[in-house]
């Protein structure tokens, strides 16, 4: 913007204005200053940024220890500090695709209504009520890759049996300055249904040496994180004489799941 006014001696001057729209929220008390970084500044910041991931680079790693067939089986380290003692976990966990035959309603059950199993229903069959392996173990690394703009590490793997029609595309990041964070995408291109049954295919994961206490938190109703516990309702009593222990432990969840190593008090959250 420009704009003219006269100076105390009588000159006209000419002064160049620039305005930049800012939206001030209820939280923030005072004023706000904008601050317009130069060369030097952003170079410095740049510098200071690359050395801050430098330093942080060796502090956690992922490493692919298997993959031959499914599971696929990574190492996760990390370096942290006590106190003065500076400490190294080190966990193997498997990571895996599997489906459990959908019911089609035709389970017999006595004071059941017998409804088949579908989008909103999550309910193995009454006689195949036990995960079956996706793709039959048939996996393929089928890339590596890392980016050094973003430093981010990636695996892609295929699951494909062709003679089932069965294939997903699994992909593993892992972000070495969000050290405890690992990113798992998984891309179904297909599930096959020449054998004439439904299947609820899911992604596993089995951490080593791990004891979770059976029980696990998630956040179902969006609001809090809620326990849970294996095989239990806090609301009503199941019917352990059944066959849905499968579906007992399987909730709709929102955005996190949580277990706790009761023995070494950590946490995993997916």
């Amino acid at each position: 913007m420009r704009q003219h006014h006269r100076l105390n001696n009588g000159t006209d001057t000419l002064d160049y204005k620039l305005l930049i729209p800012y939206k001030l929220f209820p939280n923030q008390i005072g004023y706000v200053k904008l601050h317009q970084m130069c060369d030097e500044e952003i170079a410095a910041k740049e510098r200071q940024e690359k050395a801050e991931k430098q330093a942080h680079a060796h502090d956690a790693s992922l490493e692919l220890i298997e993959n031959a067939a499914a599971p696929i089986k990574f190492k996760f380290t990390k370096n942290y500090t006590d106190g003065n003692s500076t400490h190294t976990l080190e966990k193997t966990f498997g990571v895996n695709v599997g489906f459990y035959a959908a019911s089609d309603g035709q389970d017999n059950y006595t004071d059941g209504s017998n409804s088949p199993g579908g989008a909103y229903l999550f309910k193995p069959s009454r006689y195949e009520e036990y995960q079956f392996q996706y793709a039959q173990r048939a996996v393929k690394k089928l890339d590596y890759q890392y980016s050094a703009a973003t430093d981010t590490y990636q695996w892609t793997f295929d699951f494909h049996n062709k003679n089932k029609s069965e294939s997903a595309i699994l992909r593993v990041l892992y972000y070495p300055r969000l050290s405890e964070v690992i990113h798992f995408d998984l891309e179904l291109n297909g599930i096959g249904i020449d054998d004439g049954i439904g299947k609820d295919v899911t992604i596993n994961w089995k951490f080593d040496d791990f004891e979770d206490g059976e029980q696990f938190w998630t956040d179902s109703n969006g609001l809090e994180m809620q326990k849970r516990i294996k095989n239990d309702r806090f609301s009503f009593k199941l019917d352990h004489s059944g066959h849905q222990n499968a579906s007992w432990n399987y909730y709709p969840i929102n955005s996190a799941i949580a277990m706790r190593d009761v023995e070494k008090n950590g946490t995993k959250v997916d």
